[in-house]
């Protein structure tokens, strides 16, 4: 089941080590997101390679690779102007959610309108 409320925007920068278990983590939520929104900050790594491999086949996962570096703040910007939803959740690729985290926070966002 997907959420029709949260998207993720997930922020990256030389981080292909983590990020496959930053991702693998909202892959495996009990409550999809309306969207993964991944933002590869102009890395120098073979992140791209990485991402690409973990998001083959995921259709509500897109990958948004800035041709400079934004930095954390601009990055984060650039994403959330692809946030259609009406709730966002800024993740950087160091991050590990919960199984249950996304269900929980619709529950409450449900719960709780005026949050």
């Amino acid at each position: 089941m997907r959420s029709n409320l949260i998207t993720i925007v997930l922020l990256n920068y030389n981080h292909s080590k983590l990020i496959p278990r930053a991702i693998d983590a909202i892959k495996n939520q009990t409550l999809k997101p309306y969207k993964l929104i991944i933002g590869d900050d102009a890395s120098t790594d073979n992140s791209i390679e990485i991402i690409n491999r973990n998001i083959e086949g995921f259709d509500w996962i897109t990958l948004k690779e800035n041709k400079k570096n934004l930095g954390v703040i601009g990055n984060a910007n650039e994403l959330q102007k692809s946030v259609t939803t009406k709730y966002f959740l800024s993740a950087a690729a160091d991050d590990f959610l919960l199984p249950d985290y996304l269900e929980r926070a619709e529950y409450l966002l449900n719960k709780f309108e005026n949050v």
